[in-house]
């Protein structure tokens, strides 16, 4: 059977497959675990150590605890470390956003061919692939953010109570990574009301789209109404959501004065001044796009551009069209009022609008693909010959190696006891080192800050590990020379970055 023949059952099974090798030989490269990692590992460790109240109370992200626990589980079910059961998992759960991918791109209307290119599209998404090795809970998000689109395409077509619940379904289990997820489910529903029919028949719609989300509702009101006396952090990141709500846009518009201030008193003439604020909000709306479009690729951006040009919409029904344009709404508002209180991007932040937006690149592809003309299907093996190489680094690994970093945490751990007084500038480090345990994230904050440090004139201190990456001063290398500190071990990677440990007399200054 050949590639083009193979039934739309047998697609699935080897865009699975790939996406899940893709994901075990991109983790099995990583000499350490991301940053945001160590709270999710620990705190999961800590679910079966001490409970889930001392673990959401571990770190930051742990406080939307659905994650950590289920790696904890994982681990206890399969014998498996927390860190491979982490990677299992969402190894498991960036295929079924792959799978999920794939899916909408039928339900709009996609050929076998649409499909393979769609499979092609997404598995060589560049940011998306970028972080495969990440242990984050995004990974969660995304699988059930892109099973409910499969969900709601399927409803709107059918309006069943099957594909209502699991539209609900899919999108409280995305809350429970991400508590984006309660937004969408939220404000999605709408989308019954502006389709045909009566107003009865739209308001049923509305209510069935609606029913696990309002299910939902009574159970927390019920839990609260039960234990009045439990403290509001039981729930999570539910009142950061109502906080956000009630509060959002006046820490916007405190960001913005104080941007435009300083843009007046720093930048602009006078004659100018009036209109610092269109200036401001000029920067930022171009900032924010260029941002989502550094996210999808310039490539893809272009792709998705002539298939809005080129008519390759018009095949998809209007239902299609809504659900497409409502989910872009959703998250073009939500990721605008983040950058306007943040006003920064990690760029996981945006895989989920990206993912979106790349539904239509091989509806492009395709188009192309079947001209008459030679030069747009040369057009067209160029876009994905483009798109493939932009992933290529990210399988082969091609960045500067970490292992020093790993190397230099497990010397430490085997060499430093934890009774030594221990000074670490990178948390990374210090996970390895294992030498903070659950205490790492307070005793991290105290080691950045280089006013504590100098306060304590290095006196608590034993011994100093520092990170340094080339061409980035550290301040905290000076200080530490200038204290007589003696060079006991170095580690360093090809490209320069190293970790040089110090052991610090007794009796300094």
């Amino acid at each position: 059977m050949t590639i083009g023949a193979m039934s739309t059952r047998g697609i699935y099974w080897v865009v699975g497959v790939i996406s899940l090798v893709l994901s075990l030989v991109i983790c099995a490269q990583q000499a350490v675990v991301n940053p945001d990692a160590i709270c999710y590992l620990l705190s999961a460790n800590e679910v079966g150590a001490a409970g889930l109240s001392a673990a959401m109370h571990l770190c930051g992200q742990a406080a939307w605890p659905f994650y950590s626990v289920m790696v904890y589980a994982f681990s206890k079910v399969s014998f498996l470390s927390v860190t491979t059961s982490a990677y299992i998992l969402d190894a498991v759960l960036t295929s079924i956003t792959v799978l999920s991918f794939v899916k909408i791109v039928e339900a709009l209307g996609g050929t076998r061919r649409v499909m393979w290119l769609a499979a092609f599209a997404i598995l060589s998404a560049h940011q998306f692939n970028s972080v495969r090795q990440y242990i984050v809970r995004d990974h969660g998000f995304w699988a059930f953010y892109l099973l409910s689109v499969v969900f709601l395409l399927s409803f709107l077509n059918k309006q069943s109570l099957k594909t209502a619940l699991g539209f609900g379904v899919s999108l409280a289990f995305a809350s429970l990574f991400r508590i984006e997820g309660a937004v969408f489910l939220a404000l999605l529903p709408m989308l019954a009301l502006a389709g045909n029919g009566s107003l009865r028949v739209r308001a049923t719609r509305w209510l069935m789209l609606n029913s696990v989300g309002i299910a939902a509702v009574l159970v927390v009101s019920a839990w609260v109404l039960m234990h009045p006396q439990q403290s509001l952090d039981k729930l999570g990141r539910l009142p950061e959501l109502l906080n956000q709500f009630f509060g959002g846009f006046a820490v916007i518009s405190e960001r913005f004065v104080t941007a435009k201030t300083a843009l007046i008193q720093h930048l602009l003439p006078y004659e100018a001044a009036r209109d610092a604020g269109m200036v401001w909000a000029a920067v930022m709306i171009a900032l924010y796009f260029a941002n989502i479009i550094n996210n999808l690729s310039w490539v893809a951006t272009l792709l998705v551009c002539y298939a809005w040009l080129s008519g390759v919409t018009s095949q998809f029904t209007r239902h299609a069209k809504f659900t497409l344009f409502g989910y872009l709404a959703i998250n073009l508002t939500v990721m605008a009022i983040f950058f306007a209180e943040r006003m920064f991007f990690s760029k996981r932040y945006l895989i989920a609008l990206t993912l979106i937006l790349l539904l239509w690149v091989p509806f492009a592809l395709d188009k192309l693909l079947r001209s008459p003309h030679a030069r747009q299907r040369v057009i067209a093996y160029l876009a994905m010959i483009a798109l493939f190489a932009s992933s290529l680094g990210v399988v082969t690994n091609s960045g500067a190696s970490k292992n020093y970093l790993r190397d230099a945490g497990e010397w430490l751990a085997a060499n430093v006891s934890a009774n030594d007084g221990f000074y670490a500038n990178d948390i990374q480090l210090a996970y390895y080192s294992k030498l903070y345990g659950n205490d790492i994230f307070a005793v991290m904050r105290k080691n950045d800050d280089i006013n504590v440090v100098q306060a304590a004139k290095w006196q608590p201190y034993t011994y100093a590990a520092l990170r340094l990456t080339k061409n980035k001063p550290n301040h905290f290398a000076g200080v530490i020379k200038h204290n007589r500190a003696r060079i006991v071990k170095q580690f360093q990677n090809q490209s320069g970055d190293q970790v040089i440990i110090y052991k610090i007399p007794r009796q300094v200054g």
